[in-house]
C-alpha cells in the first residue's frame, strides 16, 4: 500500500513538473525573438533601441498569447496538487503581463544608470577635468611619455568615480585638445586612454552598467564580493593589471610618437600650454568646489552604503538629486542630457531576455556548459571568462550579461563548482571582451571615429594587431586572478544552498 502511494505520488509530480515544462513551439518563438535581435543588434541595419523595443513587445505579446492558450495550466496543476495533498503552484506556464515590469524588469539597475548619468552631466560643466588635466601637463613638464601615463591614470581614476561612458568622454575631449594645441599625435594617447577605460570597468560596481546589472541580480550580496567595497577588492586588482598591461603594449607600439624629435614649433607649442593658467578654465567656480565635495560624497556613500544599510539605488539617486539642486545648472537641462536611449535598450533587453528564461532554454545551456567542465573549477572559469569575453567582442555586452547571468548558476551548479568563482569569471569576461574588434563597443567607434576626423585613422587591422594580445593576456590573467580568489576565499567548495538545489535538480531530472 505504501509502495503504491509512493508510486502515484511520484507520477502526479512528475506530471505535475510536466505541463508547467513549455512545448517546443513555445521555445521556438521565444528563441526566434532573441536570435532575430542579436541578428540586428551586430548588423545594425536598425537603430539598437528600435530593435531591442521591437524584441520586447512580441516578447510581450508572444507571452500574452500563449498565457491564454495555457491558462489551463495552473487550473490541473491546483487539481493535481488536490489529489496528491500538496500545495498548488498558482502561476502561469512561463509569465504574467504584471510581471513584465514587476520582475523582468530591473528598476534598481534603471535607477543606479539614471542617476549617474545625471552626475556626470552635472559634473562634466564644472571645469574640474579641464583643470586636472592642464595640471597634469605641468606636473609632466611638457614630457610626453609622462603625459600619457598621467592621462591613462586620470581615466582609471575617472572611471572608477564616474563610470566608464562618461570618463572616456571627458578624458578623450580633453586629449583631442591638448594633443591638437602640442601638434603631438593622438593615437597613442586615444588608444591608451580607450584600453584602460574598458578594463578600468571592472574596478568598481558603478564602473559599468553590467557590474551594476549583475550586482543587482544577486542583491549586491556581500559575501559574492557584489557590495561597493566587495568588488573594490576583487575586480580592482584585476583593472590595474590589464590596465597597465595595455598601457605598456601601447607604449611600445608608439615609441617614435610618444618620444617626438624636437623642434623649434614642438617647443613652443609645448611652452605655451605649460603657461597656460589651470584656473582660467574653470568658468564656474561654485559649481567647481560643490563637485569636488559631492563626488566626494558620492563615492564614500558607495563605500559605506552596505554597512549602514543603505540600498546603492538610494545612495545614487541622493547624489543624483544633490547635483540638481545645489549643483547650478538648471535641472531641466541635465535630465534631458541623460543618455535615454541607454535606458531604453535595457528595458528592452530586460523583456527579451526575461522571456527566454520563462521557457527553460537557458537553463538547457547551463547544464550542457557546466557539463564540460565537471568537478573542474579552473577549466569552469576559464571557460566562462573566455566565453563572455568573445561574445561580448561580437554581441552588445549588457545583452551578453543578460544572458549568461541566468546560465551561470545551473552550470556552476552542474559542473559542482562554486557560483561565485562562476559569477567573477563572467563579471571578467564581459568589461574585457569589447576590445575584441573594432566595432565592438560605443567608446571604440567613438575613438577611432576622433581618430580619423584628426587626420590621424587606424584600421581595423591595426586595431585587432595591438587589441588581442591585450585580450588573450587579459583573460588568462583574469582566470588565474579568479582561482587564486577562490582558493584564497574557500570558493572551492560548494555552499549549503548549491547542494540543496543540487539535491532539487537531480529530483527533477530522476
Amino acid at each position: 500500500m505504501v509502495a503504491q502511494e509512493t508510486v502515484q505520488s511520484y507520477l502526479i509530480e512528475s506530471l505535475r513538473n510536466w505541463i508547467y515544462t513549455p512545448p517546443p513551439l513555445v521555445d521556438g518563438v521565444f528563441l526566434t525573438i532573441f536570435v532575430a535581435t542579436l541578428i540586428l543588434l551586430v548588423t545594425e541595419k536598425i537603430n539598437k533601441v528600435v530593435t531591442t523595443l521591437c524584441g520586447a513587445t512580441a516578447t510581450i505579446l508572444a507571452g500574452r498569447l500563449f498565457e491564454v492558450v495555457y491558462g489551463w495550466v495552473p487550473i490541473v496543476d491546483a487539481l493535481l496538487a488536490y489529489v496528491e495533498g500538496g500545495v498548488p503552484r498558482l502561476k502561469p506556464l512561463l509569465f504574467t503581463s504584471e510581471q513584465v515590469l514587476t520582475e523582468m524588469i530591473d528598476w534598481q539597475t534603471i535607477i543606479i544608470v539614471i542617476s549617474l548619468l545625471i552626475v556626470s552631466s552635472i559634473a562634466s560643466r564644472s571645469g574640474l577635468f579641464e583643470y586636472v588635466g592642464v595640471k597634469l601637463v605641468k606636473i609632466g613638464g611638457g614630457d610626453f611619455r609622462m603625459l600619457f601615463m598621467y592621462f591613462c591614470v586620470l581615466t582609471f581614476l575617472l572611471t572608477m568615480a564616474m563610470g566608464a561612458v562618461p570618463a572616456f568622454i571627458i578624458v578623450i575631449s580633453l586629449t583631442s585638445m591638448l594633443t591638437q594645441s602640442l601638434g603631438i599625435d593622438p593615437k597613442p594617447y586615444v588608444l591608451g586612454e580607450l584600453f584602460v577605460s574598458i578594463y578600468a570597468g571592472t574596478a568598481t560596481l558603478t564602473s559599468a552598467v553590467h557590474n551594476i546589472f549583475i550586482a543587482s541580480y544577486y542583491h549586491m550580496n556581500p559575501s559574492y564580493f557584489l557590495d561597493y567595497g566587495g568588488f573594490l577588492l576583487l575586480g580592482a586588482p584585476f583593472a590595474a593589471a590589464c590596465s597597465i598591461i595595455s598601457i605598456f603594449s601601447v607604449q611600445r607600439s608608439f615609441k617614435k610618437s610618444l618620444s617626438p624629435p624636437e623642434s623649434g614649433e614642438l617647443y613652443s607649442l609645448r611652452e605655451s600650454v605649460l603657461s597656460l593658467d589651470e584656473s582660467s578654465l574653470i568658468e564656474n567656480r561654485v559649481l567647481f568646489k560643490r563637485t569636488i565635495m559631492l563626488l566626494a560624497l558620492m563615492i564614500v556613500g558607495f563605500i559605506v552604503s552596505n554597512s549602514v544599510g543603505i540600498p546603492l539605488y538610494v545612495v545614487a539617486l541622493l547624489a543624483a538629486v544633490a547635483f540638481l539642486i545645489i549643483g547650478d545648472v538648471e535641472p531641466r537641462k541635465a535630465i534631458l542630457e541623460v543618455d535615454w536611449e541607454l535606458i531604453l535598450f535595457l528595458i528592452g533587453i530586460f523583456i527579451i531576455v526575461g522571456g527566454v528564461c520563462s521557457t527553460g532554454i537557458l537553463e538547457a545551456v547551463g547544464r550542457s556548459l557546466g557539463s564540460l567542465a565537471f568537478g573542474n573549477m579552473s577549466a569552469m572559469i576559464l571557460l566562462i571568462t573566455t566565453s563572455s569575453a568573445l561574445l561580448s567582442g561580437v554581441l552588445e555586452d549588457i545583452a551578453v550579461a543578460a544572458v549568461l547571468l541566468h546560465v551561470i548558476p545551473i552550470a556552476s551548479l552542474t559542473a559542482l563548482v562554486s557560483e561565485k568563482a562562476a559569477i567573477w569569471a563572467l563579471i571578467y569576461g564581459v568589461n574585457i571582451g569589447s576590445i575584441l574588434t573594432p566595432v565592438g563597443e560605443t567608446r571604440i567607434i567613438m575613438a577611432l571615429s576622433i581618430l580619423s576626423r584628426n587626420g590621424n585613422p587606424i584600421s581595423g587591422t591595426e586595431f585587432m594587431k595591438l587589441s588581442i594580445p591585450i585580450l588573450v593576456s587579459s583573460i588568462l590573467l583574469g582566470a588565474a586572478l579568479i582561482y587564486g580568489f577562490a582558493v584564497a576565499l574557500g570558493w572551492n567548495t560548494l555552499t549549503i544552498e548549491q547542494i540543496v538545489e543540487l539535491i532539487a535538480l537531480l529530483s527533477t531530472v530522476i
